[in-house]
């Protein structure tokens, strides 16, 4: 490994994000690395990791991690190489898990993200998996009892619960759920989720209030309309489909939903149906928002 020197303001913290070196010493064993390389400056803890890897609860994990990481692109005997993804994370997130053996899954979502929360355990539930959702006002505690005034909440002078992403963790932690999804937890909420969630978690959605977790809204809103042509709107119809026989594994719970439930304005039933080609299809019905109205 070659040192390549920086000049007299180099810095001897790790700030790989400040790295301009081409061939990389963090890529390739003839690569080169400026003074501020962790590969050159903390060999103790990575040595420590690569002890870690060799315990027998974290290889298997991160060798899977691994193989998933490479079956996420096609060709990759081909010479010369371009990088050619085909799989969205959901559906990594779904053979990720039987990788690992994973049958009980948990879905902490923010409540500004009920809908996506709502497709997400249906596909997660049409591919066979158990699945445990519990939105962040669980508990309904309000934001006083952590102090705050009424002045620093979202709707000032209204009742309004506390996001609760330990009591998240802890619901989840009691339903014995082999690994958790976050979808859209507030920051710092998603670290105290983080924190006390017992199984291993992996982030499916990163909320982003200006431009609305438009990602993750576009591919729910394509996924409404049978038979889309967008995209993502096949890619969640393609997930939709259950692993094996004609029905939808996990549908005991679906039917119509009770006048009382609906919310003005929001999409409030989601159904399945058989489409002409005999495949199952999602649609969610009751909402008139528009795909890129604000969301909390």
């Amino acid at each position: 490994m070659e040192t390549e020197d920086t000049g007299p303001d180099s810095r001897r913290v790790p700030e790989c994000a400040m790295c301009g070196v081409k061939v990389k010493a963090c890529r390739t064993p003839d690569g080169q690395a400026p003074p501020f390389c962790p590969s050159l400056l903390d060999a103790g803890p990575i040595a420590w990791a690569r002890q870690q890897c060799a315990n027998p609860g974290v290889s298997g994990f991160a060798r899977q991690a691994s193989i998933q990481e490479g079956e996420c692109y096609v060709d990759r005997g081909a010479r010369p190489y371009a990088l050619h993804p085909t799989k969205t994370r959901i559906q990594e997130t779904c053979e990720f898990a039987r990788k690992i053996g994973y049958q009980r899954l948990g879905v902490a979502f923010c409540a500004g993200l009920h809908d996506e929360a709502r497709a997400l355990v249906d596909i997660l539930e049409a591919q066979g998996f158990d699945v445990v959702s519990v939105v962040c006002k669980v508990g309904a505690t309000p934001k006083e009892a952590i102090g705050l005034r009424d002045d620093q909440k979202v709707r000032v002078g209204e009742f309004e619960p506390m996001c609760s992403p330990i009591a998240q963790a802890a619901v989840l932690n009691a339903e014995k759920v082999e690994f958790n999804i976050l979808v859209g937890l507030c920051v710092g909420h998603d670290s105290l989720f983080l924190k006390y969630s017992d199984a291993l978690c992996t982030v499916l959605v990163a909320k982003d209030r200006v431009p609305g977790q438009c990602r993750a809204r576009r591919a729910s809103a394509t996924s409404t309309t049978e038979g889309g042509s967008s995209a993502a709107g096949e890619v969640v119809h393609r997930a939709l489909q259950p692993v094996a026989g004609p029905g939808c594994p996990g549908d005991r719970r679906r039917g119509p939903v009770p006048a009382q439930w609906h919310t003005p304005g929001r999409a409030t039933c989601a159904s399945w149906r058989t489409s002409s080609n005999g495949r199952p299809s999602f649609a969610v019905r009751g909402s008139s928002r528009s795909p890129t109205s604000p969301r909390s």
